[in-house]
């Protein structure tokens, strides 16, 4: 099977960039713990309701994933962003 690096190496890279530049460094990372973890829930409980597809909900859980987990770390740092460094005149 051919697995291609580049989703998780940009989600990887999203998600340094989000704690990085945030003002509440762990809350940020809690926020994508949390999508994950909310995420991967919401597949594994559509896998247990339909048995059948439990296969093609496992390949496909990934990208949407990973996804929701790096929007809602991204979309806590922009409201807790750190200050800027002041400016020299």
């Amino acid at each position: 099977m051919n697995h291609n690096p580049i989703p998780l190496a940009l989600y990887l890279l999203a998600v340094a960039w989000a704690i990085q530049n945030s003002a509440k460094r762990w809350a940020t990372l809690l926020w994508i713990v949390v999508g994950l973890g909310a995420t991967l829930g919401l597949f594994f409980v559509l896998a247990s309701v339909w048995p059948d597809t439990a296969g093609v909900l496992g390949h496909v859980a990934v990208i949407p994933t990973l996804l929701v987990s790096a929007l809602a770390g991204i979309t806590h740092m922009r409201s807790n962003r750190r200050p800027a460094p002041p400016k020299k005149a």
